[in-house]
């Protein structure tokens, strides 16, 4: 059976809702040495990770509800998994910290751009690609320590990064906030070095991707915009309303936090639910 898990800064509690009923079955407090502000979320077997922009930290919460906290860097957001390795994303210090859950050990610090805001891992290459804001490129680098490290220019601000099912290509969304333009997505070949841009709502913020379509949440004018990946073509945008953020895929259906009136809008087939929060819902995952 999966869950929603979705972050309640507000009382430092993470509420855990069954995906079909869209009811709470958990609350799980979290009680560090001070407030804890959980951010981002994701997990690790039964150990639940928490990133905390305002405490520059990461929380580890076991099955028994033990918390163990890690200063790891200035600004802590996206997060991603992998072989028992957590690779942080610490905008404020333009860094990526790996960390070493089993050993509890920091394994390597690699260098950024500027404001990076989230990570991807493609299985097919073993590299990463983090996304840049404020110094308008990506950062790619590889699994291995020591691998190599580099950077390639977009347009304008890429605020998500993720790699093709392939790992051949990157696709960038870019919101291009401040310059009077719509958003675009836009993809990149690393052997070609071919791109393709398409044009999406007002200020995307978030985006995801299962392999066949891109749904990207659309803060500006609230929408989503659905894209066809192969054809990369936008084949529909839905009017949600209000200002849109993160965005999750489950099985076709559409989940999207709306921080204007506190909701996570689940949309199946065109068919809207609305999960009201009396909080801002943060970080969102769905295991």
């Amino acid at each position: 059976m999966k869950n929603l898990y979705v972050c309640n800064t507000a009382r430092d509690e993470i509420e855990k809702f069954d995906l079909k009923t869209l009811k709470v079955v958990d609350s799980i407090k979290l009680e560090g040495k001070e407030r804890v502000w959980p951010y981002r979320i994701c997990v690790n077997n039964k150990t639940l990770i928490i990133s905390s922009y305002k405490n520059n930290a990461i929380f580890l919460i076991d099955e028994h509800g033990v918390v163990e906290e890690f200063y790891l860097g200035s600004g802590c957001t996206d997060m991603k998994i992998v072989n028992n390795y957590l690779y942080v994303v610490c905008e404020e210090s333009n860094t990526v910290v790996c960390f070493d859950i089993i050993s509890k050990e920091i394994i390597e610090v690699i260098p950024c751009g500027i404001s990076p805001r989230n990570i991807d891992f493609s299985k097919v290459n073993n590299k990463f690609i983090v996304s840049n804001a404020l110094s308008k490129n990506v950062t790619i680098f590889d699994l291995l320590e020591g691998g190599s490290i580099h950077n390639i220019n977009v347009d304008s601000n890429p605020v998500k990064a993720i790699w093709n099912v392939n790992g051949e290509s990157i696709f960038i969304c870019e919101n291009n906030v401040g310059i009077k333009r719509k958003g675009i997505l836009r993809e990149i070949s690393l052997y070609t070095k071919k791109e393709r841009t398409i044009e999406v709502g007002n200020i995307p913020v978030d985006m995801c991707y299962d392999g066949e379509y891109f749904y990207i949440s659309n803060w500006g004018d609230g929408t989503i915009s659905i894209v066809d990946a192969y054809r990369f073509k936008e084949i529909s945008r839905l009017k949600v309303g209000g200002m849109l953020k993160k965005i999750l895929i489950d099985d076709k259906i559409i989940y999207v936090s709306e921080i204007q009136k506190n909701n996570i809008i689940r949309i199946d087939n065109n068919r809207k639910k609305t999960l009201s929060l009396d909080y801002e819902p943060q970080g969102i995952i769905i295991q």
